[in-house]
């Protein structure tokens, strides 16, 4: 027995959950933190980086209940991510949240959640990962909404400025209009569904794949299926769950790449890419028709393409027409005027 008053650790079935923490704080394990290429780190790959990062520092990972010396309490306070000692409370880290280069969820196991950082001094990047106790999409939510109020602030107070600036000459729909992005997002579409659960599946595409996916998941474990509120936005679908309205997973819009309602129209299935060949269907039950949530799924992805589509015309017309160079000159040079070229057969000939 360890002497009275020795709490080096806290008590296993106490760290299992959240449930006694205040919804701004997580019981997470600190796995470390992986140098990242600035390379690795652009939109187009930014994601199949970060998970192999997660892959990478959560290999080593055995029973989370043994890792108890990593165990630690993240809190979010202001624009400040802050890991507390999880017995004395003391402040190991601090990181502004608004200079967070990328975040994101493991897609090998949903409790694995990493964020990168640029490290001034040395100027490179870190990616640190956490093994949380509930789903890592929560902090992915928190972390969002902080950005999102964050934003709306600095808006408010450009807007402020300006009205100062010109003494009230700026119009009212000048000031109060937001970009087309922020107004979707505020869009949400609910519905309350059944959730079946998941499955891997081979393929990223197909609807017999998510009918095959359908069959095997209406026909498994009933106390697996859960009650949620589905909301649909341009960037995510979130499933809350009904009883308590915490967040039970966060799908991004972006890496749907299929859905289908099922062979009845009380079932709907989409398969969500995961990382390399990886992929997922999730699959859903209503009492009555699916096709009004199908709809609204449909609507989020055409939006967030048309978004794309938007942001890549606008980065088209930023950028600068490269200059012609040297080689331009020379490639002038090495061109032949009419007179040159007769002398040139004449002298062939």
């Amino acid at each position: 027995e360890k002497p009275a008053g020795e709490d080096t650790a806290i008590p296993i079935q106490d760290a299992t959950s959240d449930h006694d923490l205040p919804p701004d704080q997580h019981k997470v394990l600190n796995l470390g933190w992986m140098e990242m290429d600035i390379s690795t780190l652009k939109a187009a790959n930014s994601s199949v980086a970060i998970n192999e990062c997660i892959r990478k520092l959560s290999s080593v990972m055995q029973d989370p209940s043994q890792m108890g010396d990593l165990l630690q309490v993240l809190v979010f306070e202001g624009t400040y991510l802050k890991l507390l000692d999880i017995n004395s409370g003391a402040l190991l880290s601090k990181q502004n949240i608004l200079t967070i280069r990328r975040w994101g969820v493991g897609s090998d196991d949903v409790r694995n959640f990493a964020y990168v950082v640029k490290q001034k001094p040395r100027n490179n990047y870190r990616c640190y990962v956490l093994h949380c106790y509930n789903p890592a999409s929560l902090l992915a939510v928190q972390m969002g909404n902080i950005c999102k109020q964050a934003a709306l602030r600095r808006q408010e107070e450009a807007a402020a400025a300006a009205t100062m600036s010109d003494q009230g000459s700026v119009s009212n729909a000048t000031i109060d209009a937001e970009p087309e992005e922020a107004r979707q997002l505020e869009d949400t579409n609910r519905f309350e569904t059944l959730y079946l659960g998941y499955i891997r599946v081979e393929k990223e595409k197909g609807t017999d794949t998510i009918h095959a996916a359908i069959d095997r998941l209406a026909n498994s474990n009933q106390c697996n299926w859960e009650s949620v509120t589905m909301e649909i936005r341009v960037s995510t679908i979130n499933l809350m769950k009904t009883a308590d309205r915490t967040l039970l997973a966060e799908h991004r819009v972006r890496f749907v790449s299929f859905m289908a309602l099922g062979s009845h129209e009380n079932h709907l299935g989409y398969i969500v890419h995961g990382g390399p060949k990886i992929w997922y269907c999730h699959v859903y039950q209503s009492d009555g028709s699916c096709a009004d949530m199908a709809r609204a799924i449909q609507n989020a992805c055409n939006a967030r393409y048309k978004l794309l589509l938007a942001k890549q015309e606008e980065t088209k017309r930023t950028q600068k027409p490269e200059s012609p160079g040297i080689f331009s000159f020379f490639k002038k040079l090495r061109r032949k005027s009419p007179e040159v070229e007769r002398r040139t057969q004449a002298t062939k000939g």
